[in-house]
């Protein structure tokens, strides 16, 4: 029985990872509740895809001195939702994904007393990596254990204007894994083999917690910034999207641009954008984009979504790519919209 496990966990494909974490009325899992989670997902390069986060309602008051940590007050979340209403989100998230987090234990209990693992005979802990952990092995000390000394002892970013909310840990955990890079195959396969990716079920709305210059006003944060967030140095974000330069994918006509502007790519047009991008290094990003919007018609995710496919990955067939592929090879653009990125990196 125990060869038919070890055969299936190795049959098992492997997914990617899940980073968490937590921000709680207090240390006590069990009698304490959860009132944000931030889960950010990462392919098996350890490149992050997507980042969820919400305010959560614990159902009873927040005390003082948990809000003198995390800034959360009752107020916040009067109106989100419960642990058990964004259940099905996050088990969506979080199936077939190692669980990460930075003493992850204490994530873990408080997933495990609030959010019960679908395989009742096996916990979140059991398909797991600590980042300390890990920080502390490739260090080779036992100091140093909060997350921005890790982070800053390791070069990822932190945000250190939002420390202690969810999303923010998060990033730097991610960042963490990114740079630590753990063997992580047997969770991974446990991950797979006890909790299989799943169709999630409808769920009430997260209540993002919005961060002022990070995400958008309705707490979102986009696919670019979240790559520019957990790689490596202190890389400075272009001034875009922008509410100027940023007109939705609609089917409204373009006010500019090509007769074909918004249908099929065309070689002709490919080649103009190639030959456009080549010719502009340098110039500043914001007025670049604007110019190529101007001239193809064509929105800027549409003119982000194909340049990533010409200059980055042209063997990738269709017209775009996918998250996790913009997620690997999209910081090689933003690269090139920042004077001197490459040298700072």
């Amino acid at each position: 029985m125990t060869w038919m496990r070890t055969a299936s966990s190795n049959c098992m494909p492997r997914v990617g990872y899940a980073v968490v974490d937590v921000e709680t009325t207090g240390f006590r899992p069990g009698d304490d509740r959860i009132v944000e989670i931030a889960v950010i997902t990462a392919d098996l390069y350890r490149e992050s895809i997507r980042a969820w986060h919400s305010l959560i309602n614990p159902q009873r008051p927040i005390p003082a001195e948990a809000t003198a940590v995390h800034g959360i007050a009752d107020h916040d979340v009067r109106d989100a939702p419960t642990i058990q209403q964004v259940a099905s989100t996050l088990l969506h998230l979080l199936a077939g994904r190692a669980l990460v987090a930075h003493k992850a234990e204490f994530d873990i209990q408080f997933l495990d007393a609030e959010l019960p693992h679908p395989d009742p005979r096996f916990g979140w802990g059991n398909a797991s990596v600590c980042t300390l952990r890990a920080a502390q092995a490739g260090l080779r000390r036992q100091s140093r254990t909060k997350l921005a000394r890790c982070a800053a002892d390791l070069g990822v970013r932190m945000l250190d204007q939002f420390a202690h909310t969810a999303l923010s840990d998060a990033l730097a955990c991610a960042g963490l894994l990114r740079r630590l890079q753990p063997d992580a195959d047997h969770e991974l396969r446990q991950a797979a083999l006890h909790n299989p990716p799943q169709t999630p079920a409808p769920s009430v709305a997260a209540r993002p917690r919005t961060l002022p210059g990070i995400t958008g006003t309705d707490g979102q944060l986009d696919a670019w910034t979240l790559v520019d967030l957990t790689r490596l140095g202190p890389l400075l974000l272009p001034p875009w999207p922008t509410a100027a330069t940023s007109p939705a994918d609609t089917g409204a006509p373009p006010r500019c641009g090509p007769a074909n502007a918004g249908g099929p790519w065309t070689s002709a047009d490919e080649e103009a954008l190639r030959a456009t991008w080549i010719g502009a290094s340098g110039h500043d990003p914001a007025d670049l984009m604007a110019a190529l919007i101007a001239q193809f018609g064509r929105s800027e995710n549409a003119l982000r979504s194909r340049l990533l496919k010409l200059v980055c990955h042209p063997e990738i067939p269709g017209t775009t790519v996918t998250e996790s592929e913009a997620a690997r090879i999209g910081y090689r653009l933003r690269a090139q919209w920042t004077p001197g990125a490459r040298a700072r990196r």
